[in-house]
């Protein structure tokens, strides 16, 4: 059995290329099982010309009208109904900050979505991990004060209950900046308890998510080795697996390396999930 790849973008995603069709033949002729495509959704108006927008057959729409959810969706039934032997899930990776969640409403109330994931990838609207904005955030904050708010914001995701999952739980230390990385980890091993805790509490799952290992080159997951063991003894038991493939040639990218940190340890299995709720639980050995 081949792990389920359930992070996708497809070009619907500001940042991505190839069309969900496209993605849809790639995994089926690489023998995936099931995948998921997870639409970037920011709706932070502060945010809005940055990367408040979404591609419809390569027109600029504003992801905040939700207009563009029928095209995505049809789209998504397409590739259900010409790609046989591969079950093809609906979902979104929704950027998380304060007050985020009443502009979801409308989003999440028009279809029964597979799969949410919850991410924190900006701190006060600025997207910390890239290199200028990283730098502008750590000339006012200390790396142990970008783990504390990093660890706020993702708590108030999990406490929200609106994620299926949350990804990339240690995403900012792809930040290459002298001094920040080791800094920002230990911090973030101090707090990750309780997001664990919080994790096994609402019953949230959380991804193992291999952009870390094969674009960023950081030779680990997110979350990472140590944080995979935490995980481990706070009782978390319900992971995913998710590429965060921004192109259908980064499918399943480094999942037998990923595999390998979650068997080590402790972890048995991956869970698949059908309008939120869990589907399929599949072993890892």
């Amino acid at each position: 059995m081949q792990i389920p790849d359930i992070h996708i973008h497809p070009d619907f995603s500001f940042d991505a290329h190839g069309s969900i069709a496209q993605y849809a033949q790639a995994a089926s002729t690489m023998g995936l099982e099931e995948i998921c495509f997870t639409t970037h959704l920011d709706l932070d108006p502060v945010r809005k010309e940055a990367d408040g927008w979404v591609n419809i057959n390569g027109v600029r729409f504003p992801s905040d009208n939700p207009a563009w959810l029928v095209p995505y969706l049809e789209q998504i039934e397409q590739a259900r109904c010409q790609t046989s032997g591969l079950r093809i899930k609906s979902g979104l990776e929704i950027d998380y900050f304060s007050g985020v969640e009443d502009l979801l409403a409308p989003f999440l109330s028009a279809y029964p979505w597979d799969y949410l994931l919850g991410s924190v990838h900006c701190l006060e609207h600025l997207a910390v991990a890239e290199h200028s904005q990283g730098m502008a955030y750590l000339s006012r904050h200390t790396p142990a004060e970008v783990a504390c708010a990093t660890v706020e914001l993702t708590l108030a995701a999990i406490r929200s209950g609106k994620f299926t999952a949350i990804a990339h739980l240690d995403y900012l230390k792809r930040l290459d900046v002298p001094g920040f990385r080791q800094s920002y980890q230990t911090a973030l091993a101090d707090r990750l308890e309780e997001v664990f805790r919080a994790l096994v509490e609402t019953e949230t799952a959380m991804e193992i998510n291999t952009r870390a290992i094969n674009t960023y080159q950081l030779g680990e997951p997110f979350p990472g080795r140590d944080a995979l063991q935490q995980a481990f003894r706070c009782g978390v038991r319900q992971i995913t697996f998710g590429s965060d493939s921004h192109r259908p040639q980064e499918l399943a990218n480094s999942f037998l390396q990923a595999k390998e940190f979650a068997i080590q340890a402790g972890f048995v299995s991956v869970t698949t999930y059908q309008g939120g709720k869990i589907e399929r639980i599949f072993p890892l050995k």
